[in-house]
């Protein structure tokens, strides 16, 4: 799709100034069939999206508020994810890329951190050998919370901020 999306470009002038209208008309007189095929295309995605920004705030939140997940609470959360996304999405319009680079700077401060406690603990310290069962077992040999791996957490994060590069 990339591929395609680049060599669009640059043989139809000004495609990205409106790109759905603009691959549309490249069939003739299933323009319309396109148009229906393309909003079709960005529900499927946005539906994707909203399940997986729910599930995520689901797993985040749960575990502290204790809540039951009935069909009004999806209700709820699906409503809140969505004006939030369109509020961004309006706020952001001018300069996506802008908003978007930040986003993935502002994530990867985190996973980075995430990830390398994860491989050294892995690799390092448990050599491969983890008991799946006691991950999910409070009462397991791992326990409820890791206090060394979360203050190395926390100080990576801290540590990263004097070289933060992004425009927030």
């Amino acid at each position: 799709m990339m591929v395609l999306g680049a060599v669009l470009t640059i043989a139809i002038p000004n495609f990205l100034d409106n790109t759905g209208s603009n691959l549309a008309a490249l069939f003739g007189n299933f323009a319309i069939l396109m148009f229906v095929l393309i909003v079709f295309g960005q529900l499927a995605i946005n539906v994707f999206n909203l399940y997986g920004a729910f599930m995520s705030s689901i797993m985040t939140f749960e575990p502290f508020l204790k809540f039951r997940v009935t069909p009004k609470v999806r209700r709820g959360f699906l409503l809140c994810i969505t004006f939030l996304a369109t509020t961004l999405c309006i706020v952001g319009q001018g300069n996506f890329l802008e908003f978007f680079m930040n986003f993935i700077f502002f994530m990867s401060y985190f996973l980075i951190p995430w990830t390398s406690i994860n491989l050294v603990d892995y690799y390092i310290l448990r050599r491969g050998e983890y008991s799946v069962k006691d991950i999910f077992d409070l009462n397991g040999k791992y326990g409820k919370v890791n206090w060394i791996a979360s203050f190395a957490f926390v100080a990576s994060i801290l540590a990263e901020i004097p070289f933060i590069n992004a425009s927030f």
